[in-house]
Formats: C-alpha cells, structure tokens, sequence
C-alpha cells in the first residue's frame, strides 16, 4: 500500500467515525429532549396532585368567622377612667363566664384552636388558654 491509500482509507474511517458519533449525538439530544417533557409532565402532574391535596386539606380548616358569639356573652373590656381604678366589666358574672366558657369548650372541641376563638371572641389568647386549663368550669369565689 502506498501512501496515498493509506491516508484515503484514515480520512474514510473518520468519516465514518464523525458520521456514526453525529448519529448518537442526535439520539443524545432527542433523549434529553424527551426527559424535559418527562419532568415537565412530571411537573404538572404533580402540581395538580398537591393542588388536590392542599384544596382537600384545606376544606378540612375552620374558619373563625364562623363561630357565633352572643353578643349577652361577648368580652367586653374594661375602661379606666382618669384618676380612678379600672371598673370591672359588666358581664363578669358567673353565669355568664360559665355560659362563656360551655361555647369555648364546644367550639374547642370541634376542632378550633384556642388562636381561632380568641381572634372571634376579640379577647386574648391566653384567656381560653386558662378557661381550658381549669377545664372551662367557672368557680366560685
């Protein structure tokens, strides 16, 4: 063999070498072009499914707006008035913090934090807090 043909048959093998890499080059991007659409189905797919989730999650939230508050049984606070000790309210009874405390204790067992009724009632948190911790039974003084 002669120079020439051998440098003739050097230039074919790397055409093909060049032709059979450009081949597998196009399936490369063809695979990588399919994985995207995977994972962007994959994407929207799984949006949809935290989607359902969340709307199912949250049908399952009580809203605070809808606790009902009396208005015979509603906090109301006290005033101060120059000069003077603060005067108490006038539905501190008894029975009226007794009736008070039986609707938090419902609505607390029907699943509303202690945050939900004290937003609701417009009273401070830890005022159910503490008619939880005495089992919302008013004693006595």
């Amino acid at each position: 063999m002669n120079t020439q043909q051998i440098l003739t048959d050097r230039i074919k093998a790397l055409e093909d070498n060049s032709h059979l890499l450009e081949k597998r080059l196009v399936a490369a991007v063809q695979t990588i072009q399919r994985l995207r659409h995977d994972i962007t189905v994959g994407r929207i797919e799984r949006r949809r499914s935290n989607l359902h989730a969340a709307e199912i999650a949250v049908a399952n939230i009580l809203d605070e707006r809808e606790i009902v508050v009396p208005k015979e049984l509603a906090v109301i606070p006290s005033k101060i008035k120059p000069g003077q000790k603060r005067s108490g309210a006038r539905n501190r009874t008894h029975d009226i913090v007794s009736k008070r405390w039986g609707l938090w204790k419902i609505q607390h067992e029907q699943g509303y934090t202690t945050h939900q009724i004290a937003r609701a009632w417009k009273c401070n948190r830890s005022t159910i807090e503490y008619a939880r911790d005495k089992g919302f039974v008013a004693g006595r003084k």
